[in-house]
């Protein structure tokens, strides 16, 4: 399994027609281009997780670093450079690692395919959340 490792920085086009990013508190700490969703009973952000149910949700990624308790931004649609080296052409899902993202040819059995993008390039992520309730 190999889940990608962000940049130092990353980056977004706020150029991209139907950009969307959210803001929230976040329920635990979060990296920057964590895979996120928004806990119904805490009204918090937690990393998603492919294989594990009450995780198996998505609302976007983290947009940069933050403690438990904090503001954190939530990159929802639109192009994006993650700072990874990526593989163009390759759709990018949530990982059964807790935030992580990975290809979908990591995924496992009992993982749930949560599309987050597909790469436009090697650099840079065409971000669209997907759900898609198909578990491997």
């Amino acid at each position: 399994m190999t889940v990608w490792t962000p940049g130092a920085e990353s980056e977004l086009s706020t150029s991209t027609p139907g950009l969307q990013i959210l803001s929230g508190k976040t329920g635990e700490a979060l990296t920057r281009m964590d895979a996120i969703f928004l806990d119904g009973d805490t009204s918090e952000y937690l990393q998603t997780d492919a294989n594990v149910s009450a995780r198996q949700l998505c609302d976007g990624l983290a947009i940069y670093d933050a403690a438990s308790g904090s503001q954190v931004l939530i990159f929802r649609k639109g192009l994006i450079i993650p700072g990874a080296t990526l593989v163009k052409g390759t759709l990018y899902v949530a990982s059964r690692t807790p935030g992580g993202v990975e290809t979908l040819a990591d995924l496992t059995t009992g993982d749930m395919i949560i599309k987050i993008g597909f790469a436009v390039s090697t650099t840079v992520l065409d971000v669209n959340i997907e759900v898609t309730g198909i578990i491997l």
